[in-house]
């Protein structure tokens, strides 16, 4: 698309940004845009940017992508070389190719020649790996993950129709049905097992799992003695603990990768992150974000401490006068406490959920539910038996996250 059928003011803005230098509002314009899907315009502010001096990954990724998207496949692939330079590693070349928004150009031989050379590794590494076979069920598992992910954020904007939402979910179900089968075949698909991007692909799969947080919690701590080893990328764990520590309540996040989620003696997450293998800190990570300092930070677990036990004597008390609506308001602000969370408190917020009974209450209930299983809660008889609870015995989640219990 020529820069002819782009608005003249935009244009007029982009050329006025650049002369004066005023990258960070370009910057801004250019997100905004990206979002839209307004490529060809996205693809001229990028590019302002990047001619800037502004060359971040992040920014390079999505000029590239820009630019795939209006069929201008040599200067896509310029900017992911570019991206290479700069941590653009092993594991998002493997994620790029299955990556939705490079679809356009795949057949290009710009796309193919650069992908060749720049994945050529891989394969080598592959050829020396125990179990080719794992490997290439798990590139294809991941495959289809990332085509219904790519079709749900690229194409419709995190908003997809209930057709294309339940597919989604039957995908992650087979894939995290298979991967139980694979762990219990050959243990944790570790790189001399199915290569580095055989065990990338892996830890997404189980990342899509928060279906099955007893899978989630079996995987991380195969994880973590691979990574000890160094057989499985140490970002890769990061993004898992975090992610289970945040959509389980387990407790503070480690390395900042949840956004709105307390995180472990803050004062020392960029130490941790450096030492796991981020080349980001987490201020670069989250632009604009400050990280607390030490006594910032006491303050921060002094207050969430006080506000614990406040809003769990008021959700009780509000649970035993049978007003569901306000004891699920203080439960729900109590699950947010991460560190102070206690698992019987957790068993009381979803009785109040449950009790509450509206459709997204039985969903949270059956959040919490899951929560409990991740922490190792067995007692399934005990739920099925609970009153309170009945209004989730026909849920087919409910039923889903028992059986996982039960199974433990």
């Amino acid at each position: 698309m020529s820069s002819k059928s782009i608005s003249p003011i935009v244009l007029a803005f982009l050329s006025f940004a650049q002369v004066f230098g005023q990258v960070k509002y370009t910057l801004k314009m250019a997100d905004s845009l990206y979002a839209k899907q307004a490529y060809p315009t996205s693809a001229i502010a990028y590019a302002s940017i990047i001619d800037a001096g502004q060359s971040e990954v992040d920014i390079l990724y999505k000029a590239a992508v820009a630019n795939a998207q209006i069929q201008q496949a040599e200067q896509a692939v310029a900017y992911l070389k570019q991206a290479m330079g700069k941590g653009y590693d092993d594991a998002y070349l493997s994620e790029t190719r299955f990556d939705f928004n490079f679809y356009p150009i795949l057949h290009t031989i710009a796309w193919k020649d650069f992908y060749a050379k720049a994945t050529g590794h891989l394969d080598e590494q592959a050829a020396r790996i125990q179990h080719p076979t794992y490997r290439a069920e798990l590139l294809d598992l991941w495959r289809t993950d990332q085509l219904y992910r790519r079709m749900i954020f690229g194409r419709f904007g995190g908003r997809p129709s209930n057709e294309l939402a339940v597919a989604t979910e039957a995908v992650d179900r087979f894939n995290a049905k298979r991967m139980e089968q694979i762990i219990e075949e050959i243990g944790w698909p570790d790189a001399e097992k199915v290569g580095r991007d055989g065990a990338h692909a892996a830890w997404y799969i189980v990342q899509h799992a928060v279906f099955n947080p007893i899978l989630m919690r079996k995987s991380l701590a195969l994880m973590e003695k691979a990574l000890e080893q160094g057989l499985i990328d140490g970002v890769d764990y990061a993004y898992l603990y975090d992610r289970f520590q945040a959509v389980s309540y387990l407790g503070p996040q480690l390395y900042g990768i949840v956004r709105r989620v307390d995180i472990k003696d803050e004062y020392l997450v960029n130490e941790r992150r450096k030492a796991i293998g981020f080349t980001a800190s987490l201020e670069e990570y989250l632009a604009g974000y400050t990280v607390r300092t030490k006594s910032q930070y006491k303050a921060r677990q002094d207050s969430l401490a006080q506000a614990y036990q406040e809003n769990i004597l008021l959700g009780a008390a509000q649970l035993q006068a049978g007003d569901y609506q306000k004891a699920s308001r203080f439960y729900g602000k109590a699950m947010r406490c991460y560190g102070f969370i206690q698992t019987q408190d957790i068993y009381e917020c979803a009785r109040a959920y449950s009790l509450l009974n509206t459709r997204r209450s039985r969903f949270s209930a059956i959040q919490k539910i899951r929560s409990l299983a991740a922490r190792g809660f067995q007692d399934v008889e005990k739920i099925k038996s609970d009153t309170a609870f009945k209004n989730l015995l026909e849920e087919k989640n409910f039923k889903e996250i028992c059986q996982f219990m039960a199974a433990q």
